[in-house]
């Protein structure tokens, strides 16, 4: 297990959320409504960011991306998790706490695969540059 993969999913996650924040912050401080419905906007980032995250788990996995992007989209919904609780410390039970995580879960093993297959193309592509010289 490349627990550095991991660990580089989980980062690549919070800082597209960071900077997903960011937009949304200035997205909301232009349009200055009395009320927006963010929540839709929201819910898009968190998988946005699951998705990044696992993309390069499973790039920097040598073998296994499934199960490494799986592994890091679900330390990053437990992690955000965490961090709710902390802001807004009440009982979490049953459903609303664990279906975040299955589905970050799932959709990092999903984007576990397909970062391993980017990475096999990109050396399939390097190869192929390698062999192809220029003549002058």
């Amino acid at each position: 297990m490349n627990w550095l993969a991991i660990v580089g999913g989980v980062v690549v996650s919070l800082s597209v959320l960071c900077l997903g924040l960011v937009g949304g912050a200035w997205w909301v401080l232009t349009l200055w409504e009395r009320e927006m419905y963010l929540a839709g906007y929201l819910n898009s980032l968190f998988y946005l960011t699951v998705w990044a995250g696992g993309i390069i788990a499973g790039y920097r996995a040598k073998s296994l991306p499934w199960r490494h992007g799986a592994i890091a989209g679900c330390c990053y919904a437990i992690l955000l998790q965490l961090v709710g609780w902390l802001l807004a410390p009440t009982w979490m039970n049953g459903q609303p706490a664990v279906k975040p995580v299955i589905i970050c879960l799932l959709m990092g093993a999903l984007a576990g695969v397909v970062g391993q297959n980017l990475r096999k193309a990109s050396k399939r592509r390097r190869r192929y540059k390698a062999l192809r010289v220029q003549k002058f």
